[in-house]
């Protein structure tokens, strides 16, 4: 970004006159004796100029100046160095010793401080100073400056250029103060990175404010501004600029402090420096000012009232943007940027003025000011006192830039005290005192107080003497110091109560004066306690007490002290306190008798010591010279104790030290306590004690060394150097695994420095077990008074016996007197817990992987191993890290930690990793059998886990044959664990930065919503909400130090990655969000921070205000947190900006007849229009309110009117609004009036005259585009202007609905919008005229095809009937026209058919409509054809979407199909025509992408008939589904599993859904899945169970009929160590009913009495691994036994969920099989025979069962018990056989049960019939016959073998019947004749069919005897069969003689009457067989 040096359009005299102006400029700059900024910086300066000028340079020590140019430039950030050129000024003042203060412009810093001397001719004048961080420069001249009057020279100080420069800025303006009043103005060009222009293009919308500045600004004097400079929206103060605060880059705008001077050239603008503010006032924010009576707090609100005025002469030259700036005083603090306020007087506004965080005021003027006069007001600013920079006393004189000088404004302070009184004491003297001086502070609150008084309570043994009265100082914090004594304004009583006179508002300090009474002093020495209160009061203060305490302490008499013990040489020290009291003691009485009490003691040579003692004040001891012994006190040494006689009156206190020692000869060989007593010359006494330690045994231990399991060991012995005799030592390991080690052993000879020898100097004899050793002196020290050193080293393990090591030695000797002496003493240490557990375990978190790693370090102690392992069982939730086992070895070091080897192969030990089978426990088995310590590491991960722990605690334990087992316990803490919200904030000027931390655990949770619920005191910033990817690393997440999370470079995108729901209460201002994950971030496993940003908005100029968060997934518990402690926030506001308070603003929204208008919206916005802070809509009454804002300006946007009407352009953009005690009152209304949209049309005739009368309907458009009707009476007026008011938004069709009398209406729909524009509005809209017309009418003659027809004629008749028009005919195109017809109905009546047709009789109504669309065409009556069916059909799916792309096809009843390939529409239409009358159905044959196909018919119906064209049929609505599925989830016991997380994949491992959770029943559905096949993935388990990545594959059908099922995808269960059995038949149909047992490998049952369930299912759980053996004890109702044992195995591991056996039985079903034979030959099957099978009590089982080709009936799967075969059917001419075949079926079957039965042919009978040959009607009885087989034999038994007669006789009916008998070939043979007839023996032969059914008829004729004839008889016929009918072949049919008299007639014989008869019978036979049989077609 580059800056002109000036604006474009600017010619050569324009340019000079602007250097000339420049010029000016800072030559009056130069020479002004006083700048406003100076004054207004709160830095004290020197009254006299010292600088004389100052220079910039950049790096490259280049001056920096750009009123010369705009390079070289700054940048900020840059190293700049400062030259302050300095002289003295002939000034004489400068000979006094002075500090010189200048404020350095907060454009450049000093990180490091900067100091020097300043030299005049080498000599050293004076220092300067900078220190780091301050910009202040401060130079100190000494007095020897008045020997260089002329002296100068420069200061150079390092600096950083760190100016606050705004996005539209070229120049920064620094001025520097150099002393005296006096500034200097460097213009400092700065340098702006090029923004390329795709980033700098210009906003579509320029701001109304920018259009404004712009207005009316001459083109000449226009500053040139490039893209790159315009801005949108203004930018923000340093101080908003926070990497915290999303929006902060575009929260604020504020004129800079320092404004360009070169741009404010360009722009013709000026900086005023005549001094214009004229008084200042400064009070509390109810205007109080803040004096001693109403005291401020240092964060005190304040209101600053600063009065201005302009001269007229000053008013005149100022222009539009002329400034004036200042800076407020630096205790004051602006905690945000205050825009734009109005500075005015009246109703005239002179300007606007802003004020920025650091305080820096700019009054902008505009044209008003040279217009007017005596211009003046008075500028408001509401802030805060800076605590930060108030400190020091409470009286604080503040400076403000007020006319030329800088005069003070006084402000009264509060302390900081807790108590308005305080009070303490203190002795004169630390020991023995006798004075108290009393110290009382009172009214340290600096209130007000009447009468004031001070009453005293001195408590018993003091007396009050005096009492004086000070100022008391007291500074802001509360420190105070005294001041001067007051004389006067008191009066002080008798004991010492003070009253003052009138009214206090200072502090004092009474310090009062008391003696302690002798009487009050202890006698026998010691505390005296004395406590002092007071009260301090008022006529308007109640009492308010304070008490001190002291406590004095008194000496005693004597004291005795026991000071030190010496053992090696038995000596103890002793002292003695005498007359502590300091009291006076006669010469008589001054001594002491110490009493040693016993004579084992003497007193030390010259170790008496007398020394004089002094007290400090604070009681501590001060030795003097010691006394001389004979001259100040007589020793007296009795032996046993000794006497001390002073020699003198005493008064002092004194310290007796001396030391006793033990005697010669007195052996101390164990703890000796000596008491000594003393007593006074007074009669005092004490006592003291002191201890012997005997010195004969003293043992301890060092060097414990861990790597060599060793300790190293000392024994000291007779350090006293008794005679010892015959010396012996005992040492006794008592625990910790002690063992010797060898060569370690050494005795040294203290005394004489001699080592002494093994065996020679003593003995030493190791005990056995390792329990230590004896030792004795022997040779030369069998007797010795020596002192020795014992020292040796063992090994220690203390596994051995789990307890601390522990030695104990024991020594016996023989003094010199004889005596036995027993010595005995213990040394020990506690072991690292390593030893003491032989291993150890501990862990590591890795934040970024999750994982923790496991460390199990065993075998610590180096134990030999046999079979070694351990087991460690991984808690919940940690899940184990497959194959991350790692063996290592490890070496130990010496302080016993560890160094890690190198790892194992895995060959050398065997993992068992954690599984559900082994209840989640890790095994290792180590293959060494070594005995080297191991470390076993191995991974477990909390990924995809809820962490709510901070630490996870694992237990291991170690195996190892022949030693005890070790529990290891490590525990590993994980940062933040548990930890899932947290929100902080800080203030950043109007608003509050708010950090959200999610999830700082990093657990993994679903659906996380983050709920938060602001107090009313802010208002969210709905755009400023950001959410980020927290940084981590493997320690966890980053905070900063105020535990927010640090954001990463990942940022979320809203809407994609999460939602944002704000709701609002617009009446209480409550509101609350809800943030919720969504997409690829529904479930996360890191930490995410939210940030966003509130408006403050709290009622006064501070407050706290308090957020709730609370987060909530749907795989953890909600957790709440309310921030432990608030954010104070404070507010700064200037007139106009608001005064502290809420209010509401109650928006009442009109038209323009004042009618409340509902569904307008509306927003609210910040004064700048920056930030959102309410919207709303206003309801039924019109009205809307936004309550609970701070009262100020803020922006008021119409966004959308209600409908039919418009938004004014002012509520487009914005109106100012005010919400203050006005607007806020009850019933107080802001009223918004909307005015109505408009549409017009003008109605004319073809003449374009107006006509009214016209009536029109207004019909809207709906979504679907169909039209609504919404007006019908809209009429055109007497000018044919139709108007409508108040349309809303949408598309319109007007159609007139009734002509102006006489025309015809005119039904061309006029089809308008009334549209909105970007802002909501609506505009007007005019649509023209429009024409009335007359019409005619056109019919056309067609025949069914569509043939046109030509000559037929018609008459039109009215709908009266009346003939209109006659004898009109259509032509050849089939088309007859009328015109000239008035609007109405009419028909065309055929009165004559086209030639060859039929008259169609039928009406063609047809009506002139009263409208027509534009001019009328001729209405058309149709054609004059029959049409076939239509059918519409809508497709939807199952929530009423319409659905495109369903292809169907149509059936007719028969099932034909007549129509396909028939698609639905993106209307999910599906239509059809040409379709005759009938039913049909619609037939699904293609669903659409995604939807099951639908087979469910959608029967429909073509009418046969409808009154003109048949409107199309509905078929309704067909419905399409997407398909569902069910999953249950359960453990092995069938328990429903809850929180198991599946994800669904289709046939390609695609995830389509995700994130399925199962609920409390361990259901999982889901729904919306297209066709196809997919899986169920398990992606997380329960808590506690393993996940199962098996897929539980399911299927959605391509099609259903009607709504599909949900698919069943089964259930997903874990079985440990299961097996199926599958019992099934040879068909592979289960069985149920099976029995088995399961026996192991060694044949031993393990199960028993397993029974077969339904499917045949047999499920066995809980197996241990091995082989096994299914064996049937019974098989299934109906089935053999399996005598086949089923093998099965189950393994002893699994990869994932273990798989469950699955085995298969098979039983063949048990058979009988019943086998039918020929009862004579049983090779002969018969087929056909039906039987019944019945149980034992006859009950049919099962009927119809038909013997096969086979001859067999095979029956199958009988259950066991007694069952019958009966016959009911016999096979084809077989007889019947019903008896019951009996037969058992039993459960232990191994093969089928066959049965054979067997049947005879069906007998039949035989009737013969004797008749007369000549008669047929007469029978004859008594024939008598014998019945023959085919070759002749009699028969004589029937076909059952029943026995048969004989001989047939012919009974009265002259018949007999012969019955039974078996099928076959048969002959009678007469024996006898009827009586008168003639035998004939003629074989009359028969046949018995198979399967006859009815008896075979014989008639059988004799002859009457008569006499015989000439002609010979005829022969019978060979062979006499008989024919069909059953007629012997003599009988002829009509006889029953087996002769006949008359031969048969020959031809040419005359006799054939009977030949005739028998042919005619034939022809009428065969004729009504005939008729018959035609009949019987024509009824089929």
């Amino acid at each position: 970004m580059r800056a002109r040096s000036f604006p474009l359009g600017l010619k050569k005299s324009g340019r000079i006159f602007m250097i000339i102006s420049l010029a000016i400029f800072f030559f009056f700059s130069q020479i002004a004796s006083y700048t406003l900024t100076a004054e207004a910086v709160g830095v004290s300066a020197s009254d006299r100029q010292f600088f004389d000028s100052v220079t910039v340079k950049d790096r490259n020590q280049q001056v920096v100046d750009g009123s010369k140019g705009n390079e070289p430039a700054l940048s900020p950030g840059d190293e700049v160095t400062l030259t302050y050129e300095w002289s003295l000024k002939h000034d004489k003042e400068a000979v006094s010793e002075q500090d010189i203060n200048v404020e350095i412009p907060k454009s450049f810093t000093f990180d490091k401080g900067a100091e020097g001397e300043i030299k005049s001719a080498d000599q050293v004048i004076g220092s300067y100073q900078v220190p780091a961080g301050s910009s202040t420069l401060t130079v100190k001249l000494k007095s020897a400056t008045a020997d260089s009057p002329d002296a100068k020279g420069t200061i150079t100080l390092p600096a950083k250029f760190t100016a606050d420069v705004k996005d539209d800025e070229h120049t920064v303006a620094a001025l520097f103060q150099l002393g005296g009043g006096n500034t200097q103005q460097v213009i400092i060009p700065v340098k702006k990175d090029e923004t390329p222009d795709n980033e700098a293009e210009e906003p579509k919308n320029d701001s109304s404010d920018t259009a404004g500045d712009q207005k009316g600004t001459d083109d000449k004097s226009a500053p040139s501004v490039s893209k790159d400079q315009k801005e949108e929206e203004p930018k923000p103060s340093a101080d908003s600029k926070s990497s915290d605060s999303p929006k902060s880059d575009d929260s604020k705008k504020v004129s800079s402090s320092s404004q360009s001077a070169f741009r404010s050239l360009e722009t013709e603008e000026k900086q005023i420096t005549q001094h214009i503010l004229t008084g200042v006032t400064l009070t509390d924010e109810n205007g109080k000012p803040y004096d001693k009576g109403n005291r401020a707090d240092t964060n005190s609100p304040v209101k600053i009232s600063i009065d201005w005025a302009i001269p007229d002469d000053l008013g005149k030259t100022i222009n539009a943007g002329d400034k004036y700036e200042f800076d407020l005083p630096k205790e004051f603090i602006m905690h945000n940027d205050i825009l734009n306020l109005p500075l005015g007087a009246g109703d005239t506004t002179y300007g606007t003025f802003s004020i920025d965080t650091n305080g820096h005021v700019v009054m902008t003027f505009n044209g008003e000011v040279k217009e007017s006069s005596n211009v003046k007001g008075t500028l408001v600013i509401n802030t805060q006192f800076n605590e930060k920079k108030i400190t020091g006393s409470t009286t604080q004189k503040i400076p403000f830039p007020v006319n030329s000088d800088t005069p003070e404004t006084t402000v009264y302070f509060k302390p900081n005290v807790s108590k308005t009184i305080d009070k303490s004491g203190v002795l004169d003297k630390g020991i023995n005192p006798g004075k108290v001086t009393w110290t009382v502070d009172v009214n340290k609150k600096l209130d007000q107080v009447k009468n004031a008084k001070l009453t005293e309570s001195l408590p018993e043994g003091l007396i009050y003497r005096s009492v004086k009265v000070y100022e008391l100082n007291v500074n802001i914090d509360g420190s105070v110091s005294k001041g001067n004594e007051v004389s006067s304004g008191y009066s002080v009583d008798s004991k010492g109560n003070v009253s003052f006179d009138g009214t206090i508002d200072s502090a004092y300090r009474l310090v009062y004066e008391t003696d302690i009474d002798n009487s009050a002093k202890p006698s026998e020495g010691g505390n005296l306690t004395l406590t002092n209160k007071a009260a301090f009061s008022g006529d308007n203060l109640e009492p308010i007490s304070a008490e001190a305490t002291v406590a004095a302490k008194y000496g005693k008499m004597i004291a005795k002290s026991s000071t030190g013990y010496d053992g090696e040489s038995q000596t103890f020290s002793w002292a003695l306190s005498y007359n502590y009291g300091e009291k006076q003691i006669d010469q008589s009485k001054a001594s002491i008798k110490d009493s040693f009490g016993t004579g084992d003691l003497h007193l030390v040579k010259d170790s008496l010591k007398v020394i004089p003692i002094t007290f400090g004040q604070n009681g501590s001891e001060q030795a003097g010279t010691p006394l001389k012994e004979g001259e100040d006190y007589t020793l007296i040494d009795n032996g046993s104790g000794f006497e001390v006689k002073f020699n003198k009156t005493i008064t002092s206190a004194y310290k007796i030290t001396y030391q006793t020692k033990v005697n010669s000869g007195v052996i101390i060989d164990k703890s000796t306590t000596y008491t000594n007593s003393v007593v006074t010359g007074t009669g005092d006494s004490k006592e003291a004690s002191g201890i012997a330690i005997q010195q004969n045994l003293i043992k301890g231990y060092s060097n414990v060394d861990y790597e060599k399991k060793t300790a190293d060991w000392t024994i000291t012995v007779n350090k006293n150097k008794y005679e010892m005799n015959n010396w012996m030592l005992d040492d006794q390991f008592e625990s910790g695994g002690l063992v010797l080690i060898d060569d370690s052993f050494k005795i040294q000879d203290i005394t004489n420095n001699k080592t002494l020898q093994k065996d020679k100097d003593y003995t030493l004899t190791k005990k056995t077990g390792h329990k230590g050793f004896t030792l004795a002196l022997i040779g030369d020290y069998k007797k010795t008074d020596s002192q020795f050193k014992i020292t040796y080293t063992t090994t220690f393990n203390a596994d051995y016996s789990n307890e601390s090591v522990k030695n104990t030695a024991q020594s016996t000797w023989t003094d010199q007197n004889g005596n036995e002496r027993t010595n005995k003493v213990s040394s020990g240490f506690t072991p690292n817990h390593q030893t003491t557990n032989n291993g150890f375990k501990n862990g590591s978190y890795n934040a970024v992987s999750k994982e923790i790693t496991w460390k199990i370090g065993v075998n610590y102690n180096c134990e030999p191993t046999k079979n070694p392992y351990i087991k460690d069982v991984i808690t919940d939730p940690q899940q184990f890290v497959p194959g991350s086992v790692v063996v290592k070895s490890y070496t130990i070091n010496k302080n016993g930690s560890i160094t890690e080897g190198d790892a194992l192969d895995p060959s050398k030990y065997d993992v068992e990793e954690p599984s559900a089978n082994n209840e989640r426990t890790l095994t290792v088995h180590l293959k060494t059998g070594d005995s080297v310590p191991y470390l076993i590491e191995f991974k477990t991960s909390l990924k995809g886990q809820v962490i709510d722990q901070n630490q996870y605690t694992n237990k291991a334990t170690y195996y190892n044959d022949g030693y005890a087992d070790r529990t290891l316990t490590g525990s590993v803490s994980v940062t933040n664990g548990g930890n899932l919200v947290f929100k902080g904030g800080k203030q950043n000027g109007s608003y509050i930065d708010w950090n959200i931390n999610v999830n700082s655990s990093q657990s993994t949770l679903d659906d996380v919503k983050v709920t938060d619920t602001p107090d009313e005191n802010q208002i969210l910033d709905a755009d400023s909400f950001k959410v980020y990817q927290a940084k981590y690393d493997e320690n966890g997440v980053v905070k900063d130090s105020s535990g927010n999370l640090t954001a990463g470079d990942v940022e979320l995108q809203k809407d994609k990655d999460y939602t944002l729901d704000i709701k609002t209460n617009n009446t209480t201002g409550e509101q609350s969000f809800v943030l919720t994950f969504i997409g690829s971030y529904k479930q996360i496993d890191r930490a995410y921070v939210i940030k966003y940003r509130s408006l403050i908005n709290i009622a006064g100029t501070n407050g706290h205000v308090k957020n709730k968060v609370s987060i909530s997934g749907t795989n953890v518990k909600e957790q709440t947190q309310e921030n432990s402690s608030s954010i104070f926030v404070a507010i700064s506001s200037g007139d106009g900006s608001g005064s502290g308070e809420k209010g509401s603003l109650t928006i009442f929204k009109t038209g323009e007849d004042d009618k409340a208008l509902e569904g307008a919206d509306f927003q609210l916005w910040s004064e700048d229009a920056k930030q959102l802070l309410r919207k709303g809509t206003t309801d039924a009454g019109g009205k809307l309110t936004f309550g609970n804002i701070r009262y100020g300006s803020y922006v008021l946007k119409e966004v959308k009117a209600p409908d039919g009407y418009t938004i004014s352009d002012a509520y487009v953009k914005g109106v100012p609004v005010k919400i203050d005690s006005n607007s806020s009152k009850t019933g107080a209304l802001y009223k918004v009036v909307n005015q109505q949209n408009k549409v017009t049309l003008i109605k004319q005739d073809e003449q374009h005259n107006p006509l009214a009368g016209a009536v029109f309907k207004l019909e809207k458009k709906s979504n679907d585009g169909t039209y609504t009707l919404i007006r019908t009476d809209i009429k055109s007026d007497k000018n044919g202007k139709v108007e409508m008011n108040g349309l809303p938004a949408g598309y319109y069709r007007l159609t007139e609905t009734k002509a102006p009398a006489g025309f015809i209406v005119n039904t061309k729909a006029i089809h308008f919008s009334i549209a909105k524009n970007e802002q909501n509005q609506v505009s007007d809209v005019n649509l023209g005229a429009m024409t009335n017309y007359q019409g005619k009418v056109s019919l056309t003659k067609e025949n069914a095809e569509g043939q046109k027809l030509e000559g037929a004629v018609f008459n039109i008749v009215d709908q009266d009937g009346n003939n209109v028009q006659e004898g009109l005919t259509s032509n050849k195109d089939g088309k007859i026209e009328a015109s000239g017809l008035a609007p109405g109905r009419y028909a065309f009546v055929e009165t004559k058919a086209p030639s060859g047709y039929v008259l169609n009789t039928e009406k063609k109504e047809f009506l002139i409509s009263e409208s027509a669309a534009g001019k009328p065409e001729s209405a058309d009556a149709g054609i004059a054809v029959n049409d076939k069916g239509a059918v519409e059909l809508t497709k939807e799916d199952a929530d009423g979407q319409k659905l495109e792309g369903a292809v169907f096809k149509i059936i007719d009843k028969e099932g034909k199909t007549v129509q396909e390939e028939l698609a639905s529409d993106k209307n999910g239409r599906v239509t059809a025509s040409g379709l005759a009358p009938g039913r049909y159905a619609f037939v699904e044959t293609k669903a659409p992408s995604g939807y099951v196909l639908n087979t469910e018919k959608i029967e429909f119906t073509i009418s046969e008939s409808a009154a003109g064209k048949p409107e199309p049929a509905k078929a309704g609505i067909a419905i399409n589904y997407k398909g569902a599925v069910e999953l249950t989830k359960e453990n092995a016991e069938g328990q429903k599993l809850e929180g198991a997380v599946f994800k669904i994949i289709d046939q390609e491992g695609n995830t389509v859904q995700e994130e399925l959770t199962s609920d409390k029943d361990g259901n999982i559905t889901a729904s919306g899945l297209a066709p196809g096949r997919y899986a169920f993935v398990e992606t997380k388990a329960p808590s506690g169970y393993v996940l199962n990545t098996e897929k539980k594959e399911f299927t959605i059908s391509e099609s259903a009929a009607g709504k599909p099922g949900s698919a069943e995808a089964g259930i997903a269960v874990n079985d440990k160590g299961s097996v199926q059995l599958t019992k099934e038949d040879q068909d592979g149909k289960g069985l149920a009913g099976a029995v088995f047992k399961i026996t192991d490998s060694n044949g031993e049952t393990v199960r028993d009495d397993l029974v077969s369930k339904e499917g045949g299912k047999i499920e066995v759980d809980g197996l241990a691994p091995g082989s096994y053996q299914f064996i049937e004890k019974e098989a299934p109702d109906g089935y053999l036994l399996s005598e086949k044992p089923v093998s099965f195995t189950i393994k002893a591991e699994y990869s994932g969920k273990p798989e469950q056996v699955k085995v298969t039985a098979v039983n063949i079903k048990n058979l009988v099989v019943l086998t039918k034979v020929d009862q004579h030959d049983n090779n002969k099957v018969l087929q056909g025979a039906e039987f019944n099978l019945t149980d034992a009590n006859g009950k049919v089982l099962k009927s119809g069962l038909t013997t096969d080709e086979k001859g067999q009936i095979t029956v199958h799967g009988l259950k066991a018990g007694e069952y019958q075969f009966v016959e009911t059917k016999a096979p084809k001419d077989y007889h019947l056989d019903q008896t019951p075949i009996s037969f058992k079926i039993t459960n232990t079957e191994t093969k089928p049960i066959d049965i054979t039965v067997e049947n005879i042919l069906a007998p039949g009978d035989v009737n013969v019939t004797k008749v007369d040959q000549d008669d047929k009607n007469t029978v004859l009885a008594g024939a008598e016959f014998k019945l023959l087989d085919a070759s002749g034999k009699p028969v004589k038994t029937d076909g059952f073998g029943k026995e048969l007669p004989e001989l047939w006789k012919t009974d009265n009916k002259g018949q007999f019947t012969v019955k039974g008998l078996a099928p076959g070939s048969y002959q009678f043979i007469e024996t006898k004749a009827p009586e008168g007839y003639k035998l004939d023996e003629t074989p009359i032969e028969f046949t018995i069919e198979k399967g006859q059914s009815k008896a075979v008829e014989i008639v059988v004729s004799n002859q009457k005897v008569k006499m015989p004839t000439p002609d010979k008889p005829d022969k019978p016929a060979p062979g006499g069969n008989v024919k069909e009918d059953g007629h012997h072949s003599k009988t002829n049919g009509t006889s029953g003689d087996s002769k006949t008299e008359n031969p048969l007639p020959k031809t040419g014989d005359s006799d054939s009457t009977l030949t005739v008869m028998i042919g005619i019978l034939l022809l009428m036979a065969g004729g009504g067989l005939a008729v018959a049989s035609r009949k019987k077609q024509r009824k089929g």
